[in-house]
C-alpha cells in the first residue's frame, strides 16, 4: 500500500529482491507491481531466514526514506 511512497528511491538498473516478513505473500504482490513499473524485481521465497540459511550475501542499508523499523 505504501509502494508508491518509496518506489522512486529504487534503481531500475539493479535487481530488486523483496520478501514478506510475515508470510502473507505481500512480497509476491510487491514484486509484481515493481515489475509492472519496469523494475527487475523478484520475490524471495522463504524470506530472509532462508537466505541466511544458505549463507547468502547480505548488504545492509537504511532502506527507503520514511520507513521505520517495526
Amino acid at each position: 500500500e505504501r509502494l508508491n511512497d518509496w518506489m522512486g528511491e529504487l534503481s531500475k538498473t539493479e535487481p530488486v529482491v523483496v520478501f514478506c516478513a510475515y508470510g502473507f505473500h505481500v512480497g509476491c504482490t510487491t514484486a509484481a507491481e515493481l515489475r509492472k513499473a519496469g523494475f527487475d524485481a523478484r520475490y524471495m521465497a522463504g524470506g530472509h531466514s532462508a537466505w541466511k540459511a544458505i549463507k547468502g550475501q547480505v548488504k545492509l542499508h537504511d532502506g527507503p526514506k520514511g520507513l521505520e523499523a517495526a
